[in-house]
């Protein structure tokens, strides 16, 4: 038997192996309907919501394809778009897959880019997330800015007050991760039909901001869009849907890693080159005990069972990627609970928190 693949109008996997179902202390889970030998491909998934590669990485890793040897800088580029390839046959397929308004775009943003930026400092110390109801406020306060963004924009004749807040909107410096992440999923909105209700059937997230640093660059970055991208584009860049994707990113997305591909399976350690939202592979709950294993292949998540599997079993895979191991207890909680929000417990960390082991 092979599993039924999700389409974008159906997010949640469909099998003859297992269902997803509520479960009493993690939302859903993914549980088995029959028993299932151990290396039995499960899933396999190409559709992304969203995905960022960061600023170190820009010239390292194929856009199309997220490949990466080592750091090796890939030499066909389109440096107009802030994008580099590993063969033309990628380039080719991202190019032809893009709209032509989204090329116009991301040329857009490189040009503001490349007057200026500011990098966020990537040794995060303030984990104090806003509350609810500070992120409501500030996106409120950015929505009063962009109507008259849009107005300026948009009308013959604006306003003082109208062209104030365009040329605001124009002097920011966006961190590039942050806005290149936000226009990918205005882009892939277009590109796939349903992607967005696809999204927001996952866990959100009410607080999905690390800190109110984080919180601000994802509003400098909506209003930062809104000054400069095609004007075809601008009925797409609603905040409800950045704030959807956002929301759902913190505790569903996957780490785009140097050793996804080839080596061993799962290896802990790799470079993390940047970030993406599969909304199909994003039911399996965590395990620091996992009996699955994931790999990517170019845009590609596959996942498969690592041991032979009893129905009614719950299909869980490691958010750790790898990093389990060689991590005690203590470490493990913390970690997950500063970055997914919640503590471990799992068969392992509760067995392990009982009997004082690792």
């Amino acid at each position: 038997m092979s599993p039924s693949l999700p389409t974008a109008s159906n997010a949640r996997p469909t099998s003859s192996f297992f269902e997803v179902r509520t479960t009493a202390t993690s939302g859903r889970g993914v549980f088995a309907l029959i028993d299932i030998p151990r290396d039995t491909l499960l899933l396999e998934t190409s559709l992304v919501a969203a995905s960022a590669i960061y600023k170190p990485y820009a010239k390292e890793v194929c856009a199309q394809c997220f490949s990466y040897d080592r750091g090796v800088l890939w030499k066909i580029r389109d440096n107009a778009r802030s994008v580099v390839f590993c063969s033309e046959s990628c380039q080719t397929n991202w190019t032809t897959d893009m709209p032509p308004a989204a090329l116009v775009a991301r040329e857009e943003v490189q040009n503001l880019l490349a007057r200026k930026q500011k990098l966020w400092d990537t040794e995060i110390e303030d984990f104090s997330k806003p509350s609810p109801e500070a992120i409501d406020k500030a996106w409120t306060a950015a929505e009063d800015k962009a109507t008259l963004i849009r107005a300026a924009r948009s009308i013959p004749s604006p306003t003082k007050a109208q062209l104030k807040a365009l040329r605001q909107a124009q002097s920011l410096h966006p961190d590039p991760d942050t806005i290149w992440f936000l226009l990918d999923a205005v882009i892939q909105s277009i590109r796939q039909h349903d992607i967005v209700e696809v999204t927001a059937d996952l866990a959100a997230d009410s607080q999905a901001f690390i800190n109110a640093d984080d919180l601000n660059l994802h509003v400098d970055a909506y209003l930062s869009l809104l000054s400069i991208i095609p004007h075809k584009l601008l009925p797409h860049i609603q905040p409800s849907l950045l704030r959807t994707i956002q929301s759902r990113t913190t505790h569903n997305s996957f780490g785009l890693r140097s050793l996804d591909e080839g080596g061993e399976l799962g290896t802990a350690g790799s470079e993390c080159f940047g970030f993406g939202v599969w909304p199909a592979a994003s039911y399996w709950n965590h395990s620091c005990k996992p009996n699955l294993t994931k790999q990517r292949n170019g845009r590609t998540w596959k996942f498969w069972t690592s041991r032979d599997i009893r129905a009614g079993e719950e299909l869980c895979i490691s958010y750790l990627g790898g990093d389990e191991r060689d991590m005690d207890t203590a470490e493990r909680r913390e970690k997950l609970t500063r970055i997914w929000g919640f503590e471990c417990q799992c068969e392992r960390c509760s067995r392990s928190a009982t009997v004082g082991q690792s």
